[in-house]
């Protein structure tokens, strides 16, 4: 589970999942991740975050957590692509 907090309005996606959150409400997207040593394949996430032109604010923060509510902080490996996007 992917887990946005945001006060702008966000789309995650995340394989083949999609979800939206509107209005600082924030999302979660259910997905599967594999472990690349398994099947040598990575998994890509993007987050898009919405400036509307009276938001005070511009951010966000993920969590990833696995079936059981465990956070996966110290797990997971985040590569940014060259341009800096994901």
């Amino acid at each position: 589970m992917i887990a946005i907090a945001s006060p702008n309005d966000v789309q995650v996606y995340a394989g083949t999942s999609k979800s939206v959150g509107l209005n600082g409400q924030g999302t979660t997207v259910l997905t599967s991740l594999p472990a690349y040593r398994n099947g040598r394949s990575l998994t890509r996430i993007m987050i898009k975050v919405f400036q509307r032109p009276g938001d005070a604010q511009f951010g966000f923060s993920a969590n990833v957590n696995d079936a059981d509510g465990n956070k996966l902080d110290d797990v997971l490996v985040i590569k940014l692509g060259p341009e800096g996007s994901i």
